[in-house]
């Protein structure tokens, strides 16, 4: 899990989608399990878009403070 923890800090250097992370996540070999786990240990949270329409389908990780 600490592999995955100091990957998942790497990528989240601002706000970055969900979806991309968990493709990234996959390729590196790392399950879903594991990624859940590194993002509780880091705090990681969760924006939601939304546009003049409303929501939109974009989700987003980051971490407090390390947004750019």
């Amino acid at each position: 899990m600490e592999k995955c923890m100091t990957w998942l800090e790497k990528e989240l250097q601002g706000l970055v989608l969900c979806d991309e992370i968990r493709e990234k996540a996959k390729a590196m070999g790392f399950n879903r399990k594991q990624l859940k786990e590194a993002r509780k240990e880091l705090g990681v949270r969760c924006w939601h878009q939304f546009d003049k329409n409303g929501a939109t389908s974009n989700w987003f990780w980051y971490i407090e403070g390390k947004n750019k």
